[in-house]
Order: C-alpha cells, then structure tokens, then sequence
C-alpha cells in the first residue's frame, strides 16, 4: 500500500505537493492526471485556454513554489516570453499575466518539486493520461481505481487520497463555454456577422468575448487606451452579454500587501461570535462587526451610503446603487480610469480594500450558519464579496472598452425570467421580456455551480457520501462535509482518510475558495496535516535527511511527459 494517492495535478495539488516533500519520512506518491501536461491546472492549459487571457491575480499575489512567478518569467529567454504573451519590460510583482503563463510556471514547479521530492529520497509516480473511475473508502485505506492509455482498470490502494480536482465542467452542453476554440467562432459566422450571446458578465464571460475577440480579430494600442480591429474588414461581430443585473465587474484597485490587519472583524472576534452566539444571531452579529469595521475604515463612504441604515439584507443592494444607475460602460469607464490613477500613485479605496479583507472573516462563520441564514447571506452579502474579491485585469475592462468602440459588443439586463433554447450545434434563441434573441455560438459563463453528494463522479465514494448523510441529523444534501484538513466527515466507514478539494462540493458554503490563493491555501493545510501524521524524530531519519537535502536538485525534472505512466524514484544511493 502506498501512502498517498492525489487525483489531479492543478495549483492545489501543486502546494500539497510542495508541503508533502518537507515531510522527515520517506513518502510514497502517486499522482493521477487525465491530460499530459501534469501541473497545469484546466484554466490554464495552453491546448484550451487561448493566450489572449488574463489571469485575474497579480504576480505579488501568488504564493511561490520554488521560486516566485516573477522570478521564473525574469528567467526565461525572450522567445519563450514572446511564446508566452509576455513582454519583458512588463514583467513585475503587479502585473497580471496571461493565463497559460501561469500554466507554464505551474509546470515547470511541478517538475521541480517532484526532483527535489526525490532527492529527499520519495518515491513518486507521475501517471499522466489516468483517468480516476472510481474511490472505494476502506476501514484503514482507500482504493483508487483509474484507467490509462495501456489499461482500462489500474488499482492500487493508499493510506490517504486527495481529492483536487479543482472545478467541475458545468453538465449543460450544449452552452458549456469549455468546448469552445479559435475554431468555432470562426466557422460559425452567420452571413459574414458571428452573433454571439454569453449568460454571465464577469470574468468567465469577459475571457469568451476576448477569445472571440481574438478569433476575428485584434487589439491595438492607441493613444492611452486599446481599438479592436477585425481582420476582414467585410466582417461583423455582434457580442451580447446577459445578466440578472447586467453588471461588469470592476476594475482590480491598488492595496497594500500582505493585507494589512484589521481592527474591530478580526478573526479573532469571528471565532469568538462563533464559539459564543446562538446559531440563529450569527449573521446579524457578524454583520454588525463587518460594520462598524467599515465605518472606521472610510467613514465619508459609510456616510454616503447610510450604513448605519443597513443590514444583512440590504447591504448589497447599496454597494451596487451607484454602478445600476449608470451606463455599464459609462461606469466602467470611470471605474477603469480610478483605478489606473490608483496603481499609479500606490493609492488605495479604503472602502474597497476593507471589503476586501472582511470577505476572509465571513468565511470562517458560513460554515456554521443555520441554511435560512445560509440562503440570506447567499442573496445579499455574498454577492457584493464576490465582486469585492473577483475584480478583473484593468487590462480586461480596456478590452471591453475598445470591443464597445467598435459597435462589436453589448450588455443586456435579462432580470429573473427568460428561456433558452438551442437551436443547432452551437447556438441558441434566449426570450426575455417579449423580446426573443438569435445566436450563433451561446456560452454559459455563470460561474461555477454548487453541487451535493448525488453529482459526485466516484461511484464508491458517493455512495459512502449518501449514506453518511441519510445517516446525519437532517440527511439534507448540501456540500461534502470536512474537516480542518478538508478531510471527509462521516460515521459509517473510513472516508476520514480521504481528503476532498473538489470545489463544486465545498463551494455552497466555502463561497470564497476560488482562485489561485484559495487553492494554494488547502492544499497546504492537507499537505500539513499528513506531515504531521507521520512526523518522526528519529536521529538516523535527521541524518538521513541532511544528506538527501545535498543532492537536491532545481533544473531538470526527473520525469517524462510524452508516456502514459511515469514513475519518480530517488536517485542512486538516496
């Protein structure tokens, strides 16, 4: 039996990985990844993701592997930045990189932190091209079962096996945004004019428009802003994005970091109104503290918009006020220009910065919220954290500028009530209002969804999960429950050895664990966890080590990509 089986090879399991090869005991690994390139993460694989797409996190904000992002592309010839869509002069810790340059630093850590796991004498298993079919909980272990390139059933069994899948593809073909390419837009003009309809106006829906945008066409610099160009100049595009609100997210505004502490919602205070309030004041308690936080903070805002009027309930409709009064455009805009003057003067918006850090403190209530007030904070509050924390790439909201410019994109408020229909391989009629919308291409870009025990895609697993929470005291489905250590609750059999980082079962009441920090922030706390399980103290295991630390190397990663299964020992004598 091994000791510990990951299933995925994306930004978590890249942290897991690097805090699992710090542990004094020798540990045997296995990872299994479906695609070829291990450590890429799906959001920025090169063979999906095109290279026009930002990552919505600055480098200064990405926890380094073995060296930092900025370190790594300061490293790398000119071709290769070129390759990459980076350009040198660009390069610092605020900047915001294409997606599959990021893609191209996780690979390169992962080659790294699987040679110096090595060198410390682990014995790690790279199996690319595996895909999981199922995990069977034991009463001491857990059995993975996985099909490869050579083999439709490989099994082995682990002491403890991760979960990090990371997001779900959304089971709504045909408007899943995933399936769409270079390809498809521009085969899939209507009479010279692509007509284009993306459910969604935030990240994932700027990032198909920019991809479109791309397909056809281009963006140029020109004076202080961007112009978009099709190449044809007999084309057309017509790009229409549909939300309830009909928002654009905002700009990412300058602000100190690390973060700096805040006064009154300290984590601190949180755990204590947790550990002291009755479930059902929770939410108020912690809103009136996430208030009076505020109101210290940027006292002209919390005059501006009345805050000490407000509650759990109405907080969200006042931060939005202002942006659903406006033009989208006409806001983003103005938006756009503050927070450029911001970057530049290293200027912050206190409001903003301290909504920003207070979304970290409401997450550790939300598990502990009964589901009424759950729901509460799940119309309200948790949609002004999100865009809080979910601001774009200045770079992005310039893109939209310049596709508006060019009559080549629009914004539609489609409220509560509308239907969708397909209408071919790609396309789709949407009706709201009484007015009915035609599409070439339609792109579902509404975020990731919530998903309980019933969609979990391991047979054995799922129905261990089911049976744990029939078993529970209200047998509702919601999210996996965990522990500290993301390790999985239950009273009937051995889950516990099992640690879940699947984020559409963790989502519904972990809202916030999204992103590249969030990822880099579980897969450390598993890879602690494991570590401490096993820590020895052992003088010969010490002795052991200091010799293996010497042969460690950082260059060369000691496995191939072009097999389907691989396999990492330690080097001659380690």
């Amino acid at each position: 039996m091994r000791d510990v089986g990951v299933i995925g090879t994306g930004p978590s399991a890249l942290y897991l990985l690097k805090a699992l090869v710090e542990c004094p005991r020798r540990l045997s690994i296995t990872f299994y990844e479906a695609g070829r390139r291990p450590g890429v993460g799906t959001p920025y694989n090169p063979e999906t993701t095109p290279r026009e797409l930002l990552a919505n996190i600055a480098s200064i904000e990405i926890p380094p592997l073995v060296v930092t992002l900025e370190e790594w592309l300061r490293s790398q010839d000119d071709g290769r930045l070129a390759a990459l869509g980076v350009a040198r002069r660009e390069i610092s810790d605020r900047a915001f990189f294409p997606r599959v340059a990021l893609g191209a630093y996780f690979h390169d850590q992962f080659g790294r932190l699987v040679a110096r796991g090595a060198a410390r004498g682990h014995d790690i298993a790279v199996l690319t091209r595996h895909r999981v079919m199922d995990v069977a909980p034991m009463a001491d272990h857990a059995v993975v079962v996985a099909a490869g390139p050579d083999t439709m059933h490989h099994s082995e069994s682990f002491a403890r096996v991760v979960i990090a899948t990371g997001h779900h593809v959304r089971a709504s073909p045909p408007f899943d945004y995933h399936r769409l390419s270079r390809d498809t837009f521009a085969r899939a003009s209507h009479e010279g004019t692509l007509r284009l309809g993306i459910l969604g106006s935030s990240l994932s829906a700027i990032d198909i428009a920019v991809a479109a945008a791309a397909a056809l066409g281009r963006f140029e610099p020109a004076d202080d802003t961007l112009r978009y160009r099709l190449d044809n100049p007999g084309q057309r595009m017509a790009i229409t994005m549909m939300s309830r609100g009909g928002l654009l997210p905002e700009a990412d505004f300058y602000c100190p970091i690390p973060y700096q502490p805040l006064r009154i919602f300290t984590p601190e205070a949180a755990q204590e109104l947790v550990a002291l309030s009755p479930p059902k004041e929770m939410l108020d308690r912690a809103f009136d503290l996430f208030r009076r936080e505020l109101a210290i903070e940027d006292p002209a805002y919390a005059e501006r918009i009345r805050l000490d009027d407000l509650s759990a309930d109405s907080f969200a409709e006042a931060y939005f006020r202002d942006r659903v009064e406006h033009d989208p455009f006409d806001w983003a805009r103005r938006n756009l220009a503050e927070a450029l003057a911001g970057h530049a003067a290293r200027r912050t918006s206190p409001w903003r910065y301290a909504i920003l850090r207070m979304h970290e403190v409401f997450a550790l209530i939300l598990p502990r919220l009964p589901r009424p007030d759950l729901a509460r904070f799940n119309r309200g509050l948790k949609r002004m954290f999100v865009d809080s924390y979910a601001a774009v790439p200045p770079q992005s909201i310039a893109r939209l500028l310049a596709l508006r410019d060019a009559r080549a994109l629009e914004i539609v408020r489609l409220g509560k009530r509308y239907t969708l229909n397909a209408t071919g391989d790609d396309g789709a009629e949407l009706v709201s209002g009484g007015t009915s919308r035609r599409f070439d291409v339609m792109a579902d870009a509404t975020g990731q969804d919530a998903a309980g025990d019933r969609a979990f895609p391991f047979p054995s697993l799922r129905l261990a999960m089911m049976a744990n929470r029939m078993s529970g005291p209200d047998g509702a489905e919601g999210d996996a429950p965990v522990g500290a250590a993301f390790e999985m609750l239950g009273r009937l059999n051995g889950i516990a050895h099992i640690h879940c980082l699947a984020i559409p079962f963790l989502i519904q009441r972990r809202p916030f664990i999204q992103g590249v920090m969030e990822a880099a922030a579980m897969g450390r706390a598993v890879g602690e966890a494991i570590v401490g399980s096993w820590r020895t103290d052992k003088p010969d295991d010490a002795e052991s080590l200091r010799r293996l630390a010497s042969e460690v190397t950082q260059t060369k990663p000691l496995y191939r990509l072009d097999v389907g299964a691989v396999v990492v020992t330690p080097k001659p004598g380690g």
